[in-house]
């Protein structure tokens, strides 16, 4: 029987120090040794999130050596390095089933090698989501209570401002601010309307932070966010 691994750290600090993927390794190696398996190759993505398929380039590896029948077991140290959520966790099991790949995970005792290993499988999987959705929305919760308390700031801040981790508020940036107040004389006291706005700031060499010409558009998103009011 040939047997590969799977194992991941989600973070580039682990990727970096290397323990974690170390310690999964030894842990996989350790186990197909006890087992009498060949140990054909383990695969290994650094610094990678659990929610992402993008950037797993070994795990996609990993799979196209399952399809080519280059080994019939796959072993990771725990769920979670595996795969994303129950529904994705299934359908990859489901995809190595069909390559003729029995999979294993270690911490909760999964073995497709034996008859009690998919009805396992399948009970933990759900499990595994419910976890994940009360820590999702957890987060979501936690983000929400800062967003309000305005101790985060969501995105880039508008044009005129920066966000200061310090004051935790937004602070003005005088060059952008004398080019904000530029518009709103030439809109409100002279009287000149939005594309006439934008043609004087392009005559004027005025650009945005992209180092783009201001449209209209964009002039009249300035003078429409309340972020400016009173401003």
């Amino acid at each position: 029987m040939k047997a590969s691994g799977y194992i991941r750290v989600s973070t580039l600090k682990q990727a970096q120090e290397g323990e974690s993927l170390n310690l999964q390794k030894k842990q996989i190696k350790d186990y197909i040794k006890a087992e009498n398996w060949q140990l054909f190759k383990v695969y290994a993505d650094k610094g990678i999130s659990g929610t992402s398929t993008e950037g797993r380039k070994d795990f996609k590896r990993m799979i196209e050596d399952a399809k080519k029948g280059k080994f019939n077991i796959l072993v990771t140290p725990r769920l979670t390095r595996f795969a994303r959520n129950a529904r994705d966790l299934l359908n990859k099991v489901e995809e190595l089933k069909s390559y003729g790949v029995k999979f294993v995970s270690l911490k909760e005792k999964i073995d497709m090698t034996t008859p009690y290993g998919e009805f396992m499988l399948t009970m933990l999987a759900a499990v595994a989501q419910l976890e994940r959705d009360t820590i999702v929305e957890q987060t979501r919760e936690n983000r929400h209570s800062l967003w309000f308390r305005k101790d985060i700031s969501m995105g880039q801040a508008p044009y005129g401002y920066r966000w200061s981790e310090e004051k935790k508020m937004l602070v003005a940036i005088k060059e952008e601010a004398e080019i904000y107040k530029q518009i709103v004389n030439l809109y409100l006291n002279l009287g000149i309307g939005i594309d006439g706005i934008a043609a004087k700031l392009k005559a004027d060499g005025i650009k945005s932070r992209q180092n783009r010409n201001l449209a209209p558009a964009t002039i009249s998103g300035f003078l429409k966010n309340p972020v400016y009011y009173g401003r």
